[in-house]
This record gives C-alpha cells, structure tokens and sequence, in this order.
C-alpha cells in the first residue's frame, strides 16, 4: 500500500520554518542543539541573517505530493572560524530553536574570509 502525506500538511512544517528561522550557519560537525550550531565554542565557522523572505516553498522534485524549501544563495558571508565546513543549520534566534541541519560540500575555511552559502533545498517526498 502507498503512503502519502499532504501537501497542506507538508507546507505547515515548512512554515513552521519560515517563521522562526533568522541565520543560517557553517559548521564543523552536525549540531544538534541551537547552542552548538550557533556558538564560537560550538561548531559554527560562520553565519549569516536570513528571514522568511529568503526560503521559497514549491512542489517537490519528485513530483506527487513532494514539497521542497529553498534558500536564497548567500555570498560575502564572514568566516568567524577556521575549520572544516561540513553543516549547514538552519536556526532560529528569537525561540533559540536548531530547525534543520543539512550537508554540505565539505572544505576547510579560513577566519577572515568570506564564503558563499549557495541556495540549497530540503525536500519532503512522496513516501512509497
């Protein structure tokens, strides 16, 4: 039997997101607290503000009920610490809430210089 989950339901999630997030942050390993993914002494490397304005919701790749978020590409964004990017989370600063972590392509990044976040999407598919 195929599992479905509706895209109402799916936009919810992805709104929920959209009204919390306020930075987007590099990190050194997967965090899994707002603390770590947003503390010098944490694994954050850099970050940069973003609002609600910066995430488009669309139907998803995959088609079906598939929804996706993406983010706005980031550029001249601070490198606050050397180390190896290999996270990027998604935080919000007003509830001190970790909404999502993601990967991203893994390089070593050097404090005081700048790097570019590219857009990049979550997406939520049909489950089969």
């Amino acid at each position: 039997m195929a599992k479905t989950v509706n895209s109402a339901a799916i936009d919810a999630a992805y709104d929920y997101i959209k009204a919390r997030i306020t930075m987007l942050t590099v990190c050194s390993a997967q965090p899994t607290t707002y603390a770590q993914a947003n503390s010098s002494t944490g694994y954050m490397l850099a970050k940069i503000a973003i609002t609600s304005t910066g995430l488009t919701v669309a139907a998803g790749d995959g088609g079906g009920s598939a929804r996706k978020c993406t983010t706005q590409a980031k550029t001249g964004v601070s490198v606050l610490k050397t180390g190896g990017a290999k996270f990027i989370a998604w935080a919000g600063s007003t509830a001190s809430i970790l909404l999502l972590v993601t990967t991203c392509t893994s390089q070593t990044i050097t404090t005081g210089n700048t790097l570019t976040i590219p857009a990049h999407k979550h997406e939520f598919g049909d489950v089969t």
